[in-house]
């Protein structure tokens, strides 16, 4: 079981550590790390170093992952339903659901691999 969300990336304020880095937590947990190098203060936190950016979009996408797991949880009810109301593909009369199904097989299978599966 992962941490419940939200997860969010924030400073980590340590005591005697002048320059601390980020940290994404959840929960008030620790999550994982990001260096403090990449962020400067103003209007929010903002990148600084193009060679960083990377490892701070890859935060921002940790970050929303719990987020993003529960929202791929709703979509697979709501196309299978679809599907299940919808019947069988009807070729001969242009009502095809092929492209949902195999839509409905990538959520399910990003569902898996967040959980391990």
């Amino acid at each position: 079981m992962h941490t419940p969300g939200p997860w969010t990336v924030a400073l980590a304020r340590k005591e005697h550590v002048p320059h601390a880095d980020h940290h994404i937590v959840a929960d008030g947990r620790y999550i994982a790390h990001v260096d403090n190098r990449a962020f400067r203060y103003g209007d929010g936190l903002r990148v600084t170093d193009d060679e960083l950016a990377e490892g701070v979009a890859n935060a921002h996408l940790m970050g929303s992952a719990a987020d993003m797991l529960a929202a791929l949880k709703i979509a697979a009810v709501h196309v299978s339903q679809y599907l299940e109301y919808g019947g069988p593909c009807r070729h001969e009369l242009n009502v095809c659901f092929c492209d949902l199904r195999s839509d409905l097989a990538a959520i399910e299978d990003a569902i898996a691999k967040a959980q391990g599966r």
